[in-house]
């Protein structure tokens, strides 16, 4: 059994190094234990994941059948920032070091889309440059670990409603955490220049974005609301720059700096202008803090901490019909009036708009409790007084 084992692989290498530059063509997809019987120079598909950085370019990659390295080169190809969740596709060579180490060098490389998503770029190597590496030992410290998991536990109710739009528009999974980065997850951050909600949105900023600030609510804390329009920004960015890396940069510092910054200093990349120092120092931290915070908890047990953020809260909007105070709906209701509370944070008195087409948002599990009560008319769901 042993011997015509190794017959079949002895023939297998012999046909791919008599035909290794048809083999992509003939085989599309092959896995990572059949490439490791492959002969050096030969050209080949794989498909998988990359699951650790190791430095120089080079990452540990791998699929159901086993690991490999493969190398990247920096300007070669244009590049995916790839995150350890993408599942991707790469082309490239098969070499040899002078350890007889096996490894890809990277040709192309291309996001496999979950939904027919179009694949998005950043820089690859962004995990490798000084300053993420830098945040990344500096967030994996304990006393700031304990930070990035308090901001994670008050996310938590957000979490999955912001990573389910993110991956339903295709965009880097870094993004999820941003509000991490601009607010440690709090509906109600108010930053000394005014920015406001989870994603830190300033006045003058939301008019093309459907949101609104009056004095029963301010949508700036819509955590719904406030989600769809910074994704919608950044796609914005996106489509500006056609660059992840400076359509962040451009949510941080604005647009029409960006866009200056790039024409005054000659660069082309968000990673040149950090380097030049031709955009404000925290823009120049922004995107690396990203990066080390996404990178830490899209790989929490690699820092030895377990993911307990990924609750799949199910939200639905319920028309309330009349005016009501929240609190008392959340009592009359019993359900939990924390959780009620932090779903409409917006609402600067917890109390609706004297609007009957308003819609509260409210978890799927809660969602029948609260209608029922918001259909009996003889239930009272205001205070003896109302503000303002």
């Amino acid at each position: 059994m042993r011997k015509n084992s190794l017959f079949r692989i002895f023939c297998f290498i012999l046909f791919c190094a008599s035909a290794s530059q048809g083999f992509a063509e003939e085989l599309s997809f092959i896995t990572v234990a059949q490439a490791q019987i492959l002969s050096p120079n030969t050209q080949l598909t794989l498909r998988g994941n990359i699951i650790l950085g190791i430095g120089d370019d080079r990452y540990i990659f791998r699929d159901y059948s086993g690991e490999i390295i493969i190398t990247i080169e920096r300007d070669g190809w244009g590049g995916l920032y790839i995150s350890q969740s993408d599942r991707i596709e790469i082309d490239g060579e098969l070499k040899e070091d002078n350890e007889n180490v096996l490894f890809i060098e990277v040709k192309n490389i291309r996001r496999v889309p979950s939904s027919g998503a179009v694949p998005v770029s950043m820089a690859i190597y962004a995990l490798n440059q000084p300053l993420t590496r830098e945040y990344i030992a500096r967030y994996s410290r304990p006393q700031n670990m304990r930070l990035l998991l308090a901001a994670m536990q008050r996310g938590s109710l957000y979490h999955t409603f912001i990573k389910d739009e993110v991956e339903r528009r295709g965009l880097p999974i870094e993004l999820v955490f941003l509000p991490v980065i601009e607010s440690n997850y709090m509906p109600g951050a108010v930053s000394r220049a005014g920015a406001t909600g989870l994603w830190q949105f300033m006045m003058n900023s939301i008019g093309p974005y459907d949101m609104a600030v009056t004095e029963w609510k301010d949508e700036r804390m819509d955590f719904w609301k406030s989600t769809m329009a910074a994704l919608s920004k950044l796609q914005d960015n996106y489509r500006y720059f056609n660059d992840w890396a400076l359509a962040l940069a451009a949510y941080n510092a604005g647009l029409g700096r960006i866009r200056r910054a790039l024409q005054q200093s000659g660069s082309t990349t968000y990673w040149e202008l950090a380097e030049k120092r031709a955009i404000p120092a925290e823009t120049i931290h922004y995107v690396p803090k990203l990066l080390a915070v996404a990178h830490i908890l899209t790989n929490p047990r690699s820092f030895g901490i377990e993911p307990f953020w990924y609750v799949d809260h199910q939200w639905t909007r319920i028309r309330v019909g009349r005016m009501v105070n929240i609190e008392m709906l959340a009592d009359a209701a019993g359900v939990d009036r924390q959780a009620l509370i932090w779903a409409n944070h917006e609402l600067l008195h917890r109390i609706t708009p004297p609007d009957p087409n308003y819609h509260l948002k409210v978890r799927g599990v809660d969602a029948p409790a609260i209608i029922a009560v918001l259909e009996q008319d003889d239930v009272d769901l205001l205070p003896a007084y109302r503000t303002p």
